[in-house]
């Protein structure tokens, strides 16, 4: 079995949108006036959807981890924007480093470097 997609749920699509597009430099791959999707290298898709009052999920509760053998340039490049909400700095672990940030909605955004 392989990930294939993960959906959240926003209240601003627009800020999703440039968040996902201009900040983690994300692939746009569809879009409509509720949804959109994004592509990431591996063939699996995020989605953003509208969040919409008679659905029951509620934005800023999913948390999503990006894998990446460079760490260090994408943490220094997200710390020298302003508009970057830092959730964790970098941390170096036993079996590797990680940040976090979050998205415009509250959702976490963990970016990784496994140890090999």
């Amino acid at each position: 079995m392989k990930l294939d997609n993960v959906i959240f749920y926003s209240h601003n699509l627009i800020n999703s949108k440039n968040f996902y597009l201009n900040i983690l430099n994300l692939k746009l791959s569809s879009e409509s006036d509720n949804f959109i999707s994004l592509s990431l290298d591996n063939n699996v898709s995020l989605g953003i959807k509208l969040f919409s009052s008679d659905r029951d999920k509620t934005p800023g509760q999913q948390s999503l981890s990006f894998s990446t053998d460079n760490i260090n340039e994408i943490y220094n490049t997200l710390k020298s924007q302003s508009n970057i909400t830092f959730i964790k700095d970098l941390t170096q672990n036993s079996w590797g480093d990680e940040f976090a940030i979050s998205d415009p909605d509250g959702n976490k955004i963990i970016i990784l470097n496994m140890k090999k």
